[in-house]
């Protein structure tokens, strides 16, 4: 007994299930398209596929008189969202500027001691909180003396943002991105100053590292005040590290950004002995 065309749509068609055949046998050219297409995604090319690029069917029945419409729309493939995904997090790492040294350090490889246990947990659950960070601006001040580990749990940080949140997340030293502002009022230099303010203004999630070891001056301050202000006016999280205590960080950096920071930041101790001193024991 043949199939109506009815039977025949239905596996990969089910909007047309129970329509009169002489509706499909007029849509039959455009219904075979989008039965095949359907059939195979046409991202993966797997059959079966769950998310194709396909049509869209719309059936309506008004004043008792069937009318089948097919209309373009894009849904959504599993395999191709996972490799966009892939190359977003592939581009928000190149664009991340942790160097060498930095960029495999992880929470999972922070070596814990009773001292720095809960600054390591206040950064992890940051991270894991980061979708409410940017929407609130909420950032974190990891102060504590040298070597005791911040640079290792703020990029941390920035790995699990990009890696677990597709994130863009931001590592600058203080220090660098002073001298590289610097440098681009020099004559030929060809990364302009706009191109570097418009990098710590945008990133979802900025890391300064190193903020008051920078030499004290009026035009340091202006920067950094400049800096952390369009983040502050953006309700931009901003991560920070720093060496010094309060109000070393004020006489460093000035009053109008230490105002800031204190109203953007919780304050994180990271304490403890100089691990790279604690080699020589």
């Amino acid at each position: 007994m043949a199939r109506s065309l009815s039977e025949y749509f239905s596996q990969h068609l089910p909007e047309v299930e129970g329509l009169p055949d002489e509706i499909l046998r007029a849509n039959f050219e455009a219904l075979e398209e989008v039965r095949l297409e359907r059939a195979r995604c046409c991202f993966c090319r797997k059959p079966q596929c769950p998310y194709h690029y396909v049509y869209k069917i719309t059936v309506s029945d008004e004043n008792g008189n069937s009318e089948l419409k097919i209309e373009t729309e894009m849904d959504k493939c599993e395999h191709l969202e996972a490799k966009t995904i892939l190359a977003k997090k592939d581009k928000y790492f190149a664009s991340c500027r942790l160097g060498k040294r930095f960029i495999d350090r992880r929470f999972d490889n922070f070596i814990t001691e009773e001292y720095n246990t809960e600054a390591l947990h206040v950064c992890y659950n940051y991270v894991a909180s980061i979708k409410e960070r940017l929407q609130d601006g909420k950032g974190l001040l990891l102060m504590g003396p040298v070597g005791t580990g911040k640079t290792h749990l703020v990029a941390s940080m920035i790995h699990e943002a990009i890696e677990k949140h597709v994130v863009l997340a931001v590592f600058v030293t203080v220090p660098e991105l002073l001298a590289r502002i610097r440098a681009s009022f020099e004559k030929g230099n060809q990364e302009t100053q706009g191109e570097l303010f418009e990098l710590v203004r945008s990133a979802d999630l900025l890391v300064l590292d190193d903020i008051g070891a920078e030499k004290t001056s009026e035009w340091v301050r202006e920067q950094l005040y400049i800096i952390i202000n369009s983040r502050y006016d953006d309700l931009k999280p901003v991560v920070i590290t720093s060496n010094c205590t309060a109000e070393e960080l004020e006489e460093r950096i000035g009053e109008r950004a230490t105002s800031r920071i204190i109203e953007m930041c919780d304050w994180v101790v990271v304490d403890g002995p100089d691990y790279r001193k604690k080699k020589l024991e």
